[in-house]
Order: structure tokens, then C-alpha cells, then sequence
């Protein structure tokens, strides 16, 4: 996502990344990759349970998020919901952009209509 991120700013919105882990694993974790997008730590998964995306325990998982896309608009509604099946379910980047752009276009729409 961190590849995309350029595009993603240029098109109008920003990457918000909320993981659902100790503070200073997250941190190596992130420092590790270079990652620069803003990361939001989740210590008591909260938010997570909220967004139903809480992954409880299975084989390949135990209390984390399930790999998911939300993207909100200006007006707070999410415009678009991905949730991985697994760990290693993940949108293709393609998808992640095309639902974006979709995003984009629909809020200029809005934003036309009401001027």
C-alpha cells in the first residue's frame, strides 16, 4: 500500500492504516518495512470489533484484524467494504484504485450538485 500511497494523495485521499497490536511490535514492525503511512494502534481492538473486521482465532490468525479496505468519503459513509477471508486475503492494488477513483469521482459529483 505504501507504493500506492503517491497515487492515492495525488487522486484526493490519504491511507489511514489502524492495526490491532502492541504499540512497539507495531512500531519494529513498521520502521522495519519504511512504511510512512499514519498508523492508528488498536491495543484494545475496539476499533476493530467496531468495523467487524476483528479476527477472534483460526489457524492462521488470533486477535487481529482480518486484512480489509474501507474507503470513507467526506460525509463519513463508507463508500466501498473489503474484508479478507484469511490473513492472506488482500485486494489487488488494481481493485484498491479503481474503487477508488469510483470514490473520487462520486464525491465530486456530490460536491458539483450542491454548489
Amino acid at each position: 500500500m505504501d507504493k500506492q500511497r503517491a497515487a492515492i494523495v495525488a487522486a484526493g485521499a490519504e491511507i489511514l492504516c489502524i492495526v490491532g497490536q502492541n504499540r512497539a511490535a507495531v512500531a519494529a514492525y513498521f520502521a522495519k518495512l519504511g512504511y510512512t503511512f499514519p498508523v492508528l494502534i488498536d491495543e484494545t481492538r475496539e476499533v476493530i470489533q467496531a468495523f467487524d473486521v476483528f479476527h477472534a482465532l483460526s489457524f492462521d490468525a488470533y486477535r487481529i484484524a482480518r486484512p480489509s479496505l474501507f474507503l470513507i468519503d467526506r460525509n463519513g459513509q463508507i463508500a466501498y467494504r473489503y474484508v479478507g477471508r484469511n490473513q492472506a486475503d488482500n485486494p489487488p492494488s488494481d481493485v484498491q484504485m479503481r474503487e477508488l477513483a469510483d470514490v473520487l469521482a462520486r464525491v465530486a459529483q456530490q460536491d458539483e450538485s450542491s454548489r
